[in-house]
């Protein structure tokens, strides 16, 4: 498995953080609290869904300041054996989602947990144990008891089926035995199959003489070579006979288009040579209509002018003398003075007889409007009699200046016609007197449209000559192209008969030959047939007898069997292979353990013992187990295991976490342990994958890259 890439979304102490891995050796650096487990940690959350190292419940990761709506979550890409893959698991909203490849994503907790282990192929305790290594776990293995250690190396060493092989191993023991006697019937079994033998082998010989009258593959080749050429050269036959009567049929065609060419060309020269003769007679015609047109022309406008001045002179004299004048015409403004005298009378006479209302009133006084002194009613009457005497004289008045101003409008409207009248009148007079007499155009018009029209039928006979000219040529055209290919044709058709020609006695052996190849090959193709039917006999008796051996043979060993299975079903239990096999890793382990306290330069070295743990060898002193080992030395020892681990599992697990691996060295130490990487990165690069969290900066060099956390 390697780690790709990292996606921090509101989680922790990231707000949004992104980082990518290489493969090779990865150091993660930054101050103390910068996130450095976080990241890491949150690298196993997602891939395992376990948040325990994490303090608190799973939603205390959520990043301080997200909103309540803010989506939170944690998301890993990584690879392993070739398959990309990418999980999420979101706090908020709490959900996960697994893509392996270009498939749809799952979103079910329970099927991306199994797709996971079906992915990784490792058991999660594996990746817990072995590949995110927590700081204050990284030497706990030394701490454990042999039966804590047992039980770790039964995922390491994937021992765990061992008490299921021992339950497999009893149940087919007890099966067998119990099992029912078998009916013995070998010997009719090895008569059938011999006589199905015999009949085989007389099939065999029967093909082996038919093959020798079989064609081998160069000599059909050849006789189908020839029999192909007959069969091109008949083809070519078929094909010369019926192009022949064509190509002879073109050639009279061809004949007769010429003909039709040539009499197209002669018209086309009579009828061009008549357009030419008639061309000068034509146009002295058009100019004489012309002519004629014009003279009509101004004929037409004279004929219109003079209507036009009639019918003005008729408009003049209905128009009369006007309306008769008033009497009173030159009395204008006398009326005016009049009228206005009347008004001022009606209007007093009405004022003073509207005071009949107030004299009915007693407790008021009536004031005359024109002199304002107190009337009477002697007073009011004579007004109110007057009224009607000075209404009438009023709108006598107003008649008369009315028929005044009517009798001026009217001779206002006369004069605007008359004037109109006039001017059009000696515009259309100035414009005849203009005009001067035209004599009749010379050439008789008759004649002059008969000579255009006899011109225009004669340029239309030429067209329709000069078509059929191009039409013949098309023709002419066309049916020499179709010669042409004709003769093509029939020149490969004869090449095709000259390269195809064969003897006959040549074609009639060929094909006598490959006539009795084909039945010979039929025969063979029946026998094998039948062949095979009594092969499939035959298979299926050997089997059955073979079978039949095997069971005999499992019975007789039967008893021997089951003995052997309960010997061997004791090794499997949980207190023997397991412990075997995690003894065998163990020791394999030793040299890379070894190796690393090398390259520390440490003066002990180690070897597994039988409680699946390790003795130390100190220079000088006895052997001690390796727990017995001072703080700075059980680091150095658990660095090394660690990667011996990785090593000897690297299929399995591929990457390896180390969580702040020199938290417990010296300075001398530490200084090693800068070699100690460099040997590391050499030996991981382009193979596994090793992630070493720190926040010591002399390391950075060691590392194939560098990842500075900052909180962001």
């Amino acid at each position: 498995m390697r780690i790709k890439h990292v996606h921090l979304v509101r989680f922790g102490p990231f707000e949004d953080y992104e980082v990518s891995f290489e493969h090779g050796l990865v150091g993660i650096l930054g101050a103390n609290g910068s996130g450095k487990t976080t990241l890491v940690n949150s690298i196993f959350a997602t891939l395992t869904n376990d948040f325990s190292r994490f303090d608190g419940v799973k939603s205390d990761r959520i990043w301080d300041l997200a909103g309540d709506d803010d989506e939170s979550y944690s998301e890993v890409e990584a690879e392993h054996e070739g398959v990309d893959f990418r999980i999420r698991r979101s706090l908020r909203p709490n959900k996960s989602t697994l893509w392996i490849g270009d498939s749809k994503p799952i979103t079910k907790a329970g099927e991306i947990d199994r797709r996971l282990r079906e992915q990784l192929g490792v058991d999660m305790k594996l990746i817990d144990d072995y590949v995110f290594v927590d700081q204050w776990k990284m030497f706990e293995f030394l701490d454990q008891t042999p039966a804590k250690r047992a039980e770790a190396f039964k995922h390491l060493c994937r021992t765990q089926q061992a008490d299921t092989i021992h339950s497999v191993l009893s149940a087919v023991a007890s099966e067998h035995a119990l099992a029912e006697e078998v009916i013995d019937n070998s010997d009719e079994l090895t008569t059938q199959i011999g006589e199905a033998e015999a009949e085989l082998k007389a099939l065999a010989d029967k093909t082996t003489e038919l093959k020798g009258m079989c064609l081998n593959v160069k000599s059909q080749v050849s006789a189908q070579r020839i029999l192909d050429k007959r069969k091109r050269y008949e083809e070519a036959e078929d094909d010369i006979v019926q192009i022949n009567p064509r190509i002879k049929d073109l050639l009279r065609d061809a004949k007769e288009a010429r003909a039709n060419h040539k009499t197209a060309e002669q018209q086309v020269a009579i009828w061009t040579k008549k357009k030419h003769k008639n061309k000068p007679f034509n146009d002295r015609a058009v100019k004489a209509l012309e002519a004629w047109e014009a003279f009509e022309k101004k004929k037409r406008r004279k004929d219109f002018l003079e209507r036009e001045i009639a019918n003005i002179e008729s408009d003049m004299e209905d128009l009369g003398d006007g309306p008769e004048k008033p009497e009173d015409f030159d009395r204008f403004e006398e009326l005016q003075d009049e009228l206005s005298d009347a008004r001022m009378m009606q209007r007093t006479a009405h004022q003073v007889a509207g005071l009949r209302e107030v004299l009915d009133n007693e407790d008021e006084d009536a004031l005359c409007p024109t002199c304002h002194q107190v009337i009477d009613e002697d007073h009011v009457t004579p007004y109110e009699e007057m009224i009607p005497e000075h209404d009438k004289n009023v709108s006598e008045i107003k008649a008369r200046i009315g028929a005044i101003k009517d009798y001026k409008q009217a001779v206002r409207v006369l004069e605007k016609k008359s004037a109109a009248l006039t001017a059009n009148l000696d515009a259309r007079q100035e414009e005849l007197d203009q005009m001067e007499e035209d004599d009749t155009p010379e050439f008789d018009r008759d004649e002059a449209e008969r000579i255009v029209a006899d011109y225009e039928d004669l340029l239309d006979r030429v067209e329709k000559k000069e078509q059929h000219l191009k039409k013949a040529d098309r023709a002419l055209s066309d049916l020499k192209i179709r010669i042409e290919e004709m003769e093509n044709q029939a020149a490969r058709i004869n090449q095709k008969l000259k390269d195809n020609e064969v003897k006959q006695e040549l074609f009639e052996r060929a094909n006598e030959r490959l006539v009795e190849h084909r039945a010979a090959e039929m025969e063979i193709n029946r026998i094998e047939g039948q062949a095979e039917e009594i092969q499939e006999t035959l298979d299926e008796r050997k089997a059955e007898l073979k079978k039949l051996k095997a069971i005999l043979k499992k019975r007789r060993k039967l008893l021997k069997a089951v003995k052997v299975m309960e010997s061997t079903r004791d090794v499997f239990h949980w207190s023997q292979l397991p412990n075997v096999v995690a003894q065998g890793n163990l020791v394999q382990m030793e040299d890379g353990i070894n190796e690393v306290l090398h390259w520390f330069d440490d003066p002990f070295w180690v070897e597994a013992d039988e409680n699946l743990g390790f003795q130390a060898h100190l220079p000088g002193h006895p052997p001690r187990r390796a727990e017995g080992l001072s703080g700075g030395q059980k680091v150095v020892f658990a660095i090394g295991m660690r990667y011996a681990v990785s090593d000897l599992f690297g299929a399995d697990i591929g990457c390896l976490f180390l969580d702040e691996p020199t938290a417990a060295l010296d300075d001398e130490k530490l200084d090693a342990f800068v070699d100690v990487l460099l040997r590391l990165a050499a030996e991981v690069r382009g193979k596994r994958q090793l992630c070493v969290v720190t926040h010591a900066p002399e390391l950075k060099k060691a590392f194939d890259q560098v990842i500075e956390v900052t909180r962001c």
